[in-house]
């Protein structure tokens, strides 16, 4: 019987066909050879029906209302597996609750976690690459991004189903900007024309502050990553495990000296660690920028549209920062993981929840905007897509097809709450195939094989 393989994209889904095999050892999805443990495909067809799969998810507000909608499409449109979410605040608490289960054995047949986790769950020995069942089904991921596959490979290697995918964007306020004398529809695009633009915005009298600025580690990972650097050493962790920091240079201390002065001039609002109040800060009148996720349109939407907000157009720009050739924003969002501490059938099932099915389109965030907001971040998106950083650029197609399979991929399922972290005389985890700092969040325990190399606190006001 044929079968359609799929990867669900939150805004843009990626289909890909399969047709049905067999458990064992195989390839990597990419193409590399490994020796990849069993994946129990054959189990499925042998359980009692329907096998019962739990999903961890982290998705929020909007993301979350979709992915219940693809959840019931799944359970709706066949009877072999039948999938149960359950929801944590964000994926901070969903990986917290994730290590815990590696002691109390609570634990899911399907995991989200994001992708500076990637690392820290190939560490907890407790998933199943999904390398091991794309090959054993025989299946090609030739319809994927090469550069998202990469991303969450280690040494050839595919770990978790790629998922949702996003990149931080600027969200501006178009009316501020005209009443600023600025182009409404020419958002900065560099750091220095951030400070230009909120100069020009404050001294008119259009905002109080020119950009709300959350307290996020995120930007600074990026704005390295635009500027072609990496974040620490042995390739930002791809060739071996990182043991020191590498922005203690001129480009590190050149970021923080940009974000400090935007502060001491007052152009700059801080919003502290919140998810909403630099939006609010936007829509209140208060800021006419800001920065966050694209993942992020779906929730800003509702809110611009309760109707209060009558002094807002919305504008989505790429996000501004350094202009490297050599740089680009990084693969930001989320991928899911196959358990293996599941039984063989619930194992089989949750491969087939997150690749299996028929084809399902998600339209979360983009779908919603007006057409002027849903252009504005289309024509971002393609612009950060050309880009590729340089600490992830090896072995990637630049072409310009497979930039616009970026673009088409770009998707917006995420909403993510950082915490402030730093590391205290640690060595940080690092997902050795994305190039950027991976850390692998905070008390990893030392048994059952899982190395604990950093302890992170936070850092909350």
């Amino acid at each position: 019987m044929r079968r359609a393989l799929l990867c669900i994209l939150v805004v843009a889904s990626s289909a890909f066909a399969a047709c049905g095999g067999s458990s064992g050892k195989g390839k990597a999805a990419n193409g590399a050879s490994a020796s990849l443990p069993a994946c129990p495909l054959s189990a499925l067809t042998s359980a009692t029906k329907p096998v019962q799969v739990v999903y961890w998810h982290a998705m929020t507000r909007a993301n979350e209302d979709e992915l219940k909608k693809l959840t019931e499409a799944f359970n709706a449109q066949q009877h072999d597996v039948h999938v149960t979410l359950s929801a944590a605040a964000n994926y901070t608490d969903n990986f917290t609750r994730f290590k815990a289960g590696l002691s109390t054995g609570v634990l899911p047949d399907l995991m989200q976690g994001e992708e500076t986790s990637t690392q820290a769950m190939i560490d907890s020995q407790a998933v199943l690459p999904v390398a091991s069942c794309i090959a054993a089904d025989h299946a090609s991921t030739a319809d994927l991004i090469p550069r998202v596959l990469a991303y969450y490979s280690v040494k050839g290697v595919l770990w978790p189903m790629p998922f949702n995918n996003s990149n931080p964007v600027l969200y501006y306020n178009k009316k501020a900007f005209e009443k600023a004398g600025l182009d409404p529809n020419k958002p900065p695009v560099t750091l220095d024309a951030v400070k230009a633009d909120s100069q020009q915005i404050v001294h008119s009298g259009a905002a109080p502050f020119g950009l709300a600025l959350k307290t996020d580690s995120w930007y600074f990972e990026h704005w390295l990553a635009k500027a072609g650097h990496t974040l620490v050493n042995n390739g930002n962790g791809r060739t071996a495990r990182a043991t020191a920091v590498t922005f203690d240079d001129p480009t590190g201390i050149s970021l923080f000296q940009w974000i400090d002065d935007m502060m001491t001039s007052k152009l700059a609002l801080s919003t502290g660690t919140s998810d909403l109040d630099h939006y609010l800060a936007v829509a209140n009148g208060r800021a006419a920028m800001t920065i966050d996720t694209s993942a992020a349109l779906g929730t800003i939407t509702q809110l611009f549209a309760a109707g209060q907000y009558q002094n807002v157009q919305l504008g989505v720009g790429r996000m501004p920062g350094p202009t490297s050739p050599a740089g680009g924003v990084l693969v930001g969002g989320a991928a899911n993981y196959v358990v293996s501490r599941s039984s063989p059938a619930k194992q089989a099932a949750a491969h087939s929840d997150c690749t299996r099915g028929d084809r399902l389109h998600a339209r979360v965030g983009v779908g919603r905007l007006d057409g002027a907001a849903r252009a504005d971040v289309r024509a971002a998106a393609r612009v950060q897509g050309r880009v590729r950083p340089a600490p992830r650029g090896r072995g990637e197609r630049r072409d310009g097809r497979a930039r616009h399979r970026r673009v088409r991929g770009q998707g917006f399922g995420r909403t993510r709450r950082h915490h402030r972290r730093h590391l205290e005389g640690c060595r940080p985890t690092i997902d050795a195939t994305t190039g950027g700092a991976r850390r692998g969040g905070a008390g990893e325990r030392r048994d059952r094989g899982v190395q604990r190399p950093c302890r992170l606190r936070d850092q909350r006001p």
